[in-house]
């Protein structure tokens, strides 16, 4: 039988487990903990941050085929840098009262990469 060493307290235990029973209820705990912090924080983060009118755009099946179609179309490449696109930009941003009449123009799409999406939004650049 194959056997190694607890992660938390360095018991010898069979080799499929990560941890001993005496520390696994700890484990789990803390996992329990852990996942109600991060959800805490991503729903104070996503609350704070966006409309529900775009967030419920942006998780619309409309939004959700015409984006998969457009990158489909565009064979996943970034029409900026030709690297893999992942994303789908709006031209026209859909925060302007033409871009929201445009949200669903496959004219007013950009098939992106997340580098030069983040780019296209001016986030997470470094000063």
């Amino acid at each position: 039988m194959l056997v190694k060493s607890c992660r938390r307290c360095g018991r010898t235990i069979p080799y499929p487990l990560a941890y001993c029973e005496e520390c696994r209820p700890a484990i789990e705990e803390q996992k329990e903990i852990n996942q109600k912090l991060r959800e805490q924080r991503y729903n104070k983060k996503r609350s704070t941050k966006a409309d529900p009118k775009y967030r419920a755009f942006y998780r619309s099946q409309d939004w959700i085929t015409l984006a998969r179609v457009y990158l489909q179309d565009h064979e996943y490449h970034c029409e900026d840098c030709k690297a893999m696109a992942a994303e789908v930009h709006h031209v026209v941003p859909i925060q302007t009262a033409d871009g929201w009449l445009r949200r669903l123009d496959y004219d007013n799409l950009r098939a992106l990469c997340i580098r030069c999406h983040n780019k296209a939004h001016d986030r997470f650049t470094v000063q």
